[in-house]
């Protein structure tokens, strides 16, 4: 069915085509084919109805296919968009489900830091890792360069967010004083100058 849509965009190439006139073109047409002759009479257009009928006719016709072809398209589209989101979704969440130990100490950053974005190394083997499994993403286009090796902005992808919790981050709903310094020294060694 791709492959038909893609096929049926080249030909008529709807995207870049006019729409507006399309739909002006049908309206008009159909207007012209099913008034009322004593309207028409009075617009003066009834001659010109009688004269290009038919012309009328496949003008209507061939518009109301191209909207008709455009909505099914768009529709297509949305549905295609909510069936790749489901699978995004599912994706991320079985991502979380396998979180390594090296993961789960890079997105604690996140709880630590207190922050929703974060600089990371972006040639980090963990932090690529959670970027190839869409938990997270630079959140800009440009990082910095420090001391201690370049830095980008990184934030937690939406879904993974509203599905981390802080067991699958291997902490407890409420960590104590005591835990929240026994896992603050696993934190990724790129933190290091953070540590106090």
């Amino acid at each position: 069915m791709d492959r038909f849509i893609e096929m049926i965009e080249k030909i008529f190439d709807l995207q870049k085509g006019p729409m507006k006139f399309i739909v002006v073109v049908f309206i008009a047409s159909l207007i012209l084919l099913f008034v009322p002759a004593n309207i028409l009479e009075t617009l003066s257009l009834a001659e010109f109805k009688n004269e290009q009928k038919k012309y009328i006719g496949l003008a209507c016709t061939i518009s109301a296919l191209f909207i008709l072809i455009s909505i099914v398209n768009y529709v297509w589209s949305k549905i295609n968009d909510s069936i790749n989101d489901k699978k995004v979704k599912k994706y991320i969440i079985r991502n979380l489900e396998r979180l390594t130990p090296h993961e789960k100490y890079v997105l604690r950053e996140f709880y630590f830091q207190r922050k929703s974005t974060i600089q990371m190394p972006p040639l980090d083997e963990t932090v690529v890792s959670l970027e190839n499994k869409m938990i997270i993403y630079k959140a800009s286009n440009s990082g910095q360069s420090t001391i201690r090796g370049l830095f980008w902005p990184y934030a937690i992808n939406t879904i993974a967010w509203e599905n981390l919790t802080m067991s699958k981050l291997g902490l407890s709903e409420n960590p104590t004083q005591k835990e929240e310094s026994d896992v603050y020294y696993e934190r990724p060694e790129w933190t290091r100058g953070d540590l106090i």
